[in-house]
Formats: structure tokens, C-alpha cells, sequence
């Protein structure tokens, strides 16, 4: 049996500021099963916490099941846990109403929902109110361009967000997210188009509709055919995302790209974008990282 996942604030110890004090302890999501993030199989839970430009804190979150449309998990829902209406497995993404499959925006001092955010109820308390973008599968990793943005949370403008999403049985997406309210279209989408496994089993408050029109990912990778990648000539089956490289150390061509890998074939690239964020050019520059789960680099120490 799974669990669910939590998300948790510590303060510094005054004493050692590279030690957490245990006492200043708080749970700001999932302090009991029922207010929990949805984690009930082996993967697709929490994946990454960042701050915007703005001071607000996004999270990432995983539809939270394993590969069902919902039933699979009876023990899991009911009175004193999960919403009995979340018992829709991956279709969670689409059902604004969970925090499953999203990109969440809070605020860091109180954890409610902001009222800049683009389903905001009028109550901070709704988890629809802490929506920032949907339709994700296992946004395993994001960055957050902090260059850009606002620094007012009132304007709803964190930055642009890099967030590199795990496919399922074909594709694997790289979503970069100007803005609110995107919905890459998982599970009734995945990479360019419908994907058939997600249209199975719809949900009558969370059905794929036939022909609607989902956001796009930036760029798509196919498990085994490189000719069905965009861009064409690569493959992946566990996409990492990266960071927007922003410093002055390394050459100046360099600056503004994002650099992003995989996690199976181990490979690392840079990818140059245009103002749309339209990718003008992707080169592959490293091989044989087996095992990659993150690019970092400090936007701050160049």
C-alpha cells in the first residue's frame, strides 16, 4: 500500500544555519491522509519545489496512481482519506478539484492558494485555487526562469517555468509555461496528439473530449522512433528537465539556453529558444550519464 505525500517547511537553526531546526516544524500540505498529495503507487507523486520571482512557492505534483483509470485502489479512498471523487487514477490531471497531475502556486507563509491564480475560487482554501497549470503526468522535474517575471504575487507572473514531464507508454514532453492556466492535456493527450490508453475509462466528471484542443509541449521525444521526435532525430523514455541558463561564465551563445537530459539513455542537451519559446536548435552534447536526475546550476554564482 502507498501513502500520501506531504509538503513540509523548516527554519534554519540559529545556532547553524546549514542545520534544520526540528522544532520549527510545519506541514503546509498533507498533514493527514485526507488533505494529503495522492501517492498510491511506486511513482508519480511530488517531484519539485521552487520559488518564483514573485516569492510565491510552485510544487510539482504526479496524476499519484499507476497506470489505471481508477478502482485499482479502494483502500485508499473514503471517509478519513482520499476524496472518493479522486478515485479516477490518471484522469486526476484533468480534474481541477485535485492536486494531482499539476503544478501548484501557494503562498509560502500561509500555504492557501493565491488570488492571481488562474482557477482561483474566491476561497485559498480549494485545492482549484492553488492550480497554476494541468494536465501533467510525472513532472518529475522543474525550473523556474526567475530573470523573468514579476516580483508582485498579486500579478500572477512567477517567471516562465521549465517542467520536463515522464511519459507513459510513448512519449516524453518538455512543457515550458509563460504563463496560467495551461493544460497539457494528460491523460487524454500525450507528446503531439490523443494518446488511446487515456481515453479509456473517462470519468463522467473528467472525460477526455473527443477533438479538444490541448497546449502543446515544446518538445516531444517518442520512446523508440526518433522520426516520430520533435525535434526529429532523438529519443528518450525519461525526460529530465533543466535549467535556462542565465550566467556569464561559459560563452556568450550560450546564454539564454536551456539545458535539460535523460535519465535511461543518459544523454544532456542545450536547446536554443526564440522569443516565442519556439526551439530554433537542439544539440545533444553529452553521452553515457546513466542515471541523470537533475541539471542545476546557481543562477546567482553564475
Amino acid at each position: 500500500h502507498g501513502t500520501w505525500a506531504r509538503l513540509t517547511r523548516y527554519t534554519a537553526s540559529a545556532a547553524n544555519p546549514d542545520v534544520a531546526d526540528p522544532t520549527s516544524r510545519w506541514v503546509m500540505i498533507g498533514e493527514t491522509w485526507s488533505d494529503g498529495m495522492i501517492s498510491i503507487g511506486v511513482t508519480h507523486t511530488i517531484g519539485s519545489v521552487r520559488f518564483g520571482s514573485d516569492g510565491t512557492l510552485l510544487l510539482t505534483v504526479g496524476d499519484g496512481g499507476e497506470f489505471d483509470a481508477g478502482g485499482n485502489n479502494p483502500w485508499a479512498f473514503g471517509a478519513g482519506k482520499f476524496n472518493p471523487l479522486d478515485d479516477i487514477g490518471r484522469h486526476r490531471s484533468q480534474y481541477l478539484e485535485s492536486m494531482s497531475g499539476k503544478v501548484l502556486r501557494i503562498d509560502p507563509a500561509t500555504a492557501l492558494g493565491l488570488p492571481s491564480n488562474p482557477f482561483y475560487t474566491g476561497n485559498p482554501i480549494d485545492y482549484q485555487s492553488k492550480v497554476w497549470t494541468y494536465g501533467v503526468r510525472t513532472p518529475y522535474r522543474m525550473s523556474v526562469d526567475v530573470f523573468e517575471g514579476k516580483s508582485d504575487p498579486a500579478q500572477g507572473d512567477p517567471g516562465t517555468l521549465f517542467l520536463a514531464d515522464v511519459g507513459e507508454g510513448t512519449y516524453e514532453e518538455m512543457n515550458i509555461i509563460p504563463g496560467p492556466g495551461m493544460n497539457f492535456g494528460w491523460p487524454c493527450d500525450e507528446g503531439p496528439g490523443p494518446y488511446p490508453g487515456g481515453q479509456n475509462g473517462n470519468p463522467a466528471h473528467t472525460p477526455c473530449v473527443s477533438g479538444a484542443t490541448y497546449d502543446a509541449p515544446s518538445l516531444y521525444f517518442h520512446h523508440f522512433l526518433p522520426n516520430l521526435s520533435s525535434p526529429v532525430g532523438i529519443t528518450g523514455s525519461a525526460v529530465i528537465g533543466g535549467q535556462r541558463y542565465r550566467g556569464n561564465r561559459y560563452p556568450a551563445n550560450f546564454k539564454g539556453q536551456l539545458f535539460m537530459g535523460e535519465y535511461t539513455e543518459g544523454w544532456l542537451a542545450h536547446v536554443m529558444l526564440d522569443s516565442n519559446y519556439q526551439v530554433m536548435h537542439f544539440h545533444k552534447f553529452g553521452e553515457n550519464f546513466p542515471g541523470l536526475v537533475g541539471v542545476e546550476y546557481d543562477p546567482f554564482g553564475d
